[in-house]
């Protein structure tokens, strides 16, 4: 029921199932279908309780749940939806973060030792957040470029 669309329901697994019922009378299955078809109402933000007693509920099911299927799908894209735009946010206030602390290193280390060797460029620009942090504690008060950067020149 829940992968079929809402006519399919109406005109063909409703009346199926009354049938079924009607000739193998089993109260307590009935009244489980009855609640599992609620739950799914309810889901869909639809709380009208469901009885198989009640013919213009189910001819009115073709109007209430247009394609179930579609609905569920729809839920789950906007909750997939959802997590990737926060995901991304994320994402792109980290990258952000680091990119900023690349310009403020990079922009220090000018300042204290003139022009910025290739090599010291690229490093900075391949860093993790970790190293340009160090990095940036050492500069202030590192001797040189080399102290920067290699650990050992820096506890020396």
């Amino acid at each position: 029921m829940e992968l079929s669309s809402a006519s399919e329901v109406k005109n063909t697994i409703l009346p199926a199932l009354i049938t079924w019922f009607n000739d193998v009378p089993q109260t307590s299955l009935v009244r489980s279908v009855e609640v599992w078809i609620e739950c799914m109402a309810k889901r869909r933000g639809e709380p009208a309780s469901f009885t198989f007693d009640s013919a213009e509920e189910i001819t009115d099911m073709g109007r209430k749940y247009a394609t179930w299927a579609e609905e569920f799908e729809d839920i789950g894209f906007q909750k997939g939806s959802e997590k990737g735009k926060a995901e991304g946010r994320a994402e792109g206030r980290a990258e952000g973060q680091l990119s900023a602390l690349r310009g403020v290193l990079t922009h220090l280390l000018h300042k204290r030792f003139g022009d910025l060797p290739e090599a010291a460029v690229q490093r900075i620009a391949a860093a993790t957040q970790a190293d340009l942090e160090q990095w940036c504690q050492r500069s202030l008060d590192a001797p040189g470029l080399d102290a920067v950067f290699h650990s050992e020149a820096a506890s020396a």
